[in-house]
């Protein structure tokens, strides 16, 4: 089993300090609490860089805009005022994160796979097409919500690493009733956020530029 360095293929990389925008969805902080033991192997790992712990997240969508563009920064109200609107009769369901495991590239919770994610990044794509116009989805939106915990920074062998998460994730497995069920997230909010790529520490960390409660 190898580990790849993720930010060798990471689509486009980018250089601008004020950041690019996205839209994520949030865990709430004891998603923090319970990957505590797992960020802890992370940071020592040599093959991979372990995320802060305030900037975990689920992607949603990649904008193609700057956080320094002042136009699409006055439009980001209405983009909240649409995706509100667009999910008015939403019943937020609960994405199921299943346990951590390593990648090819990374270290990350899957949720299940569910329609409801897709009903959301569809949704949120189109209203930040009819919001900020058809450029919005120049980036495909993310056909399964994943928590990425670290980024591969070396190719290198990575059964080590895989074993000291199943170590982890069988201690885990003694407190649940399914094994395969982690962590339960809302799906009840969109954040605009601005997300600085971080080449040299091998992160991607973020600044909330407002979140939109559906309900």
């Amino acid at each position: 089993e190898k580990m790849r360095d993720f930010f060798a293929k990471a689509p486009e990389n980018w250089d601008n300090p004020s950041g690019q925008l996205h839209i994520y969805a949030l865990p709430e902080r004891n998603f923090t609490h319970l990957v505590a033991p797992y960020l802890q192997v992370l940071t020592e790992s040599s093959i991979c860089a372990v995320q802060p712990r305030d900037s975990l997240h689920a992607t949603v969508q990649r904008l193609p805009y700057f956080a320094d563009d002042g136009e699409i920064r006055k439009k980001i109200p209405l983009l909240g005022q649409a995706i509100r609107r667009h999910f008015a009769q939403w019943r937020c369901p609960n994405l199921e994160f299943q346990l951590p495991e390593v990648t090819e590239d990374s270290v990350l919770c899957y949720s299940r796979p569910t329609t409801a994610w897709n009903h959301f990044v569809e949704g949120v794509r189109q209203c930040a097409i009819d919001v900020l116009g058809d450029e919005a989805a120049h980036f495909s939106g993310v056909p399964r919500a994943h928590l990425t915990l670290a980024y591969g920074i070396a190719d290198a062998d990575s059964r080590d690493l895989v074993d000291q998460i199943d170590k982890i994730n069988t201690v885990e497995y003694r407190h649940r009733s399914s094994q395969s069920l982690f962590y339960t997230m809302a799906l009840d909010h969109a954040a605009v956020v601005t997300v600085h790529q971080n080449h040299q520490e091998g992160t991607y960390t973020f600044e909330p530029l407002a979140v939109f409660y559906l309900k």
